[in-house]
């Protein structure tokens, strides 16, 4: 049986969806499961605002340093055979030549299998390819087909391109979503101009949030709770300049868990259904693109 490590949230979800948790030896601090953490961050024990994980993150690249560190005697004593990791954001996870370089000091380095999505398509061939890697192929596959099926269920429902939504990847700055995000938006039946579909996300300025002008804001910030993200948000809402935003005026701002968006793994298609109920729920306001 192989003995895999998992890096990222997102991998230590998919071997959990795929009912292969006795192959994980070891996880990221991240990960909502009970293993030996191998991977830390020196953040992890912080409560901090957005502004104030981004002065940090800021600072941190400025200097050439890593937030991120892994526990080699631990990996030494779980031996893996494999190690999950990634090259999507080095901000929000350990990246893979950090992964490569901290397991190079081993006297047998495991492989490295690196999940790096940029679509939901390629979430789709990560989920197989984690399959693979642990001998499970079937049930692997067995997991894509069910997604496809329930995502081809919320698509068949939803209102093409009903309406004008703005995904909030991050607060402060202001982010606008990227990636797979989009195609979720999509399937769900909105349409986000800033989104950028397999790309990366971005900084928007509130001028330009407020010149156009969305039905909906979706607010699910990385790496926050959704109680940190319900407070930060609840403070901006009561400013003017956010006033001005028909959203924030009709009160169609909504914090959604953030792990349904911004961790590509089997549970995106619940924050698919989630954000395709909001959307259900609103009355038309704009016509379709």
């Amino acid at each position: 049986m192989m003995r895999a490590l998992s890096f990222l949230p997102a991998a230590t979800e998919i071997i959990k969806k795929l009912d292969l948790t006795d192959q994980l030896a070891g996880v990221t601090f991240e990960c909502p499961i009970d293993r030996p953490v191998v991977v830390h961050s020196e953040l992890e024990n912080e409560t901090l605002s957005s502004e104030e994980i981004n002065t940090a993150v800021s600072q941190a690249a400025k200097a050439g340093r890593s937030l991120y560190t892994v526990d080699l005697d631990k990996v030494r004593e779980l031996a893996p055979d494999v190690v999950f990791t990634q090259r999507v954001c080095t901000i929000c996870q350990i990246g893979e030549d950090e992964t490569i370089e901290a397991l190079s000091h081993l006297p047998h380095p495991p492989t490295v299998i690196s999940l790096s999505p940029a679509t939901l398509s390629d979430v789709r061939n990560d989920i197989l390819t984690v399959s693979e890697a642990l001998a499970a192929k079937k049930s692997g596959e067995q997991l894509v087909q069910e997604i496809d099926q329930r995502l081809e269920a919320v698509r068949e429902r939803s209102p093409a391109n009903a309406l004008r939504v703005f995904f909030m990847e991050w607060m402060d700055p202001i982010f606008h979503a990227g990636h797979w995000i989009p195609e979720m938006i999509e399937a769900a039946g909105g349409y986000d101009a800033f989104a950028k579909k397999g790309g990366k996300s971005g900084t928007v300025t509130l001028a330009e949030l407020e010149a156009y002008d969305p039905d909906l804001i979706i607010a699910a910030p990385c790496g926050l709770s959704g109680a940190e993200a319900e407070n930060e948000l609840a403070a901006y809402m009561e400013k003017d300049e956010w006033k001005r935003i028909r959203a924030v005026r009709e009160q169609q701002v909504h914090v959604l868990d953030a792990h349904l968006f911004t961790q590509p793994g089997p549970d995106l298609i619940t924050g698919i259904e989630q954000l395709a109920e909001i959307i259900e729920a609103q009355p038309i306001k704009q016509e379709a693109k």
